[in-house]
């Protein structure tokens, strides 16, 4: 350390010329490796005409969405900027109208007017004037099918629940494309013509019965007896007098019931007057299937579609037609009023 001291000068000095010395050494190591170090930039480049291919699936995409069609679907609350709302006529003022206020269609069966605000709602094109006629969804049942939606089952007139017409598993029931065409009636083969003995005690009674067809033969029975050459037994009887509104004078309104020994339908036979047999026919105009449908008095029968639900023509008369639902509620079915 004393000698650091006295020659100081002479120790940075000998620093320096070994500092000097080690960045030679560095620099020569340097200048042998230089040539390797570019290398890879000394390869000659083999030319080549292949190109990589392109990723067009983006623009393969938007190519095919300009091939279709343009398709307008209006939103109830879309707004543009420096662009109109839309308006339309109105037929009673000849004012303009937002179309999503008041209605441009009516349903056909109905006469009730369809609210614009059904269309905009499914985005179905309000202003062709077919569209309460269209089926978009392919289900059978058209928009105005759709809109009115079910009908209360013993009134007619009672409509409501509409349905998605853009959805096909969304539609009406199906016996609402059911309407009554014709009443095929068929006269009972027999006539309660009259009766003899106390109606306290029918069981003693004796009854005419006649029959309404070919040779019109008569028989005297007793309840209890079966009527020749038929399926039918007289079952009971009931003693009725109404009031004729004409003459005011009381009518013997009595009541015979026959039973058929086969079925165990009952058929009820008023004194002197012809009455239906069971045997009467309903013929109906099934508009989903675009088939009529003729169908027996008390017999069961089914709608397409759905061929494990069963239906019953409970009963039918002139413009009127009464029929059991599967879930064992009934519905009465009237003529199309569209066809009268």
């Amino acid at each position: 350390m004393d000698w650091i001291k006295k020659h100081y000068e002479q120790f940075i000095l000998a620093l320096a010329g070994l500092a000097l010395l080690a960045c030679s050494g560095l620099i020569m190591l340097k200048a042998r490796s230089f040539g390797g170090s570019f290398a890879e930039a000394q390869v000659p480049v083999v030319p080549s005409e292949k190109v990589p291919e392109l990723d067009l699936k983006e623009t393969k995409g938007a190519s095919a969405l300009l091939e279709q069609p343009a398709k307008w679907q209006p939103k109830e609350e879309q707004r543009f900027m420096f662009i109109p709302s839309l308006y339309t006529i109105d037929k009673k003022t000849g004012l303009p109208k937002r179309p999503g206020e008041g209605n441009d269609h009516s349903d056909s069966l109905t006469g009730k007017p369809i609210p614009n605000q059904f269309f905009i709602k499914y985005s179905l094109p309000l202003f062709d004037r077919t569209v309460p006629k269209q089926d978009p969804d392919g289900d059978g049942f058209t928009n105005e099918d759709e809109w009115r939606g079910n009908r209360e089952g013993e009134n007619p007139a009672n409509w409501s629940g509409s349905t998605d017409p853009n959805d096909k598993d969304s539609h009406p029931k199906y016996h609402t494309k059911l309407f009554l065409k014709k009443w095929i009636r068929v006269r009972f083969l027999l006539l309660f013509q009259a009766y003899d003995g106390d109606p306290k005690n029918p069981a003693a009674m004796s009854f005419q019965i006649n029959a309404t067809g070919k040779g019109k033969s008569s028989e005297f029975l007793k309840i209890g007896d079966k009527v020749k050459n038929s399926n039918f037994r007289l079952e009971k009887f009931e003693l009725k007098k109404a009031v004729n509104p004409k003459t005011g004078a009381e009518d013997d309104v009595s009541e015979l019931t026959m039973l058929n020994t086969e079925t165990n339908d009952p058929v009820i036979l008023v004194l002197e007057k012809e009455t239906d047999s069971p045997d009467s026919y309903g013929l109906f105009e099934y508009q989903w299937k675009g088939v009529d449908i003729q169908v027996k008095k008390l017999q069961e029968f089914i709608l397409l579609p759905e061929p494990d639900k069963r239906y019953k023509l409970i009963d039918i008369k002139e413009g009127q037609a009464v029929i059991q639902l599967p879930d064992g509620g009934k519905y009465i079915v009237i003529p199309d009023p569209r066809k009268r």
